[in-house]
């Protein structure tokens, strides 16, 4: 989603795929090894690639536990119905 924000849905799928082959696979671990400025080389604007960066580190570290959140929403679709 952030590579998407205020560009084509093209562009970001360009971006993803470049993403993919300079890391090597777009999950945590590689994000965050590429690091910004392996992003930025790869033709991530600065502030896409501090977002993307950041998020994968605090994935990798633990900090960010994304299945977490996804049941909380999910316990919050619930709690509405």
């Amino acid at each position: 989603m952030i590579l998407e924000q205020q560009v084509s849905l093209e562009s970001a799928r360009v971006m993803y795929a470049r993403i993919r082959r300079g890391a090597g696979a777009v999950s945590p671990g590689p994000v965050a090894r590429l690091g910004e400025s392996g992003l930025r080389a790869l033709g991530v604007t600065r502030q896409k690639a501090s977002y993307c960066h950041g998020i994968a580190v605090s994935i990798e570290r633990g900090e960010l536990d994304l299945s977490a959140i996804a049941q909380l929403c999910v316990e919050a679709l619930r709690v509405r119905d």
